[in-house]
């Protein structure tokens, strides 16, 4: 069903806009797959955030969670990633008026991941070839993250647009996201 699903959503990008590309600093990220990623937990995604996180995530990879194909992440080129890091509160309830995620913009702000977190957090990741942590990572310095369509029972994609800024740099774009848990 999900590469039924995969398969017509491409379909229809690919006769649209075509790969998105983003630039930060010297890097460039052509996604080839995205996703999202939900937990209930603190320090999943971002240890000083808090509980309930999703992870809005672009890679230059293809099957980043397709259930019928491994990732084909070749681990001895670099990578790019762009990773989106959203609290949301934890399921079912989310939080007390069960509005999460709000469909107010998410305020993206600086934040180390270490010692602290943000209602939002962006990340522009470098990976060298050879090692699964990032070598370099360019945290956004503002924007926003609008939330248009949530489905708690995963069967609806994720819609919605993002704004971000890397220093002079500016990744805007919006998405359409499956769930990979």
């Amino acid at each position: 069903m999900r590469a039924s699903l995969v398969m017509a959503a491409l379909l229809v990008v690919g006769c649209g806009k075509g790969t998105p590309t983003y630039k930060v600093g010297v890097n460039s990220l052509s996604v080839r797959d995205s996703g999202y990623y939900y937990t209930d937990g603190h320090f999943d995604f971002c240890q000083g955030g808090g509980a309930g996180q999703m992870l809005l995530d672009f890679v230059d990879y293809d099957f980043i969670c397709d259930p019928m194909h491994p990732a084909a992440r070749d681990s001895q080129l670099p990578h790019i990633e762009l990773r989106i890091i959203l609290t949301i509160g934890v399921a079912p309830d989310f939080n007390a008026n069960t509005a999460y995620p709000t469909m107010k913009p998410y305020e993206v702000q600086t934040a180390d991941c270490v010692t602290a977190g943000a209602p939002a957090v962006a990340q522009f990741l470098h990976f060298t070839p050879g090692l699964d942590k990032p070598d370099s990572t360019v945290t956004a310095s503002s924007g926003s993250v609008t939330i248009t369509q949530f489905d708690p029972t995963k069967a609806k994609p994720l819609k919605g647009s993002f704004d971000l800024r890397f220093g002079g740099d500016q990744v805007k774009d919006s998405f359409s996201l499956f769930n990979c848990n």
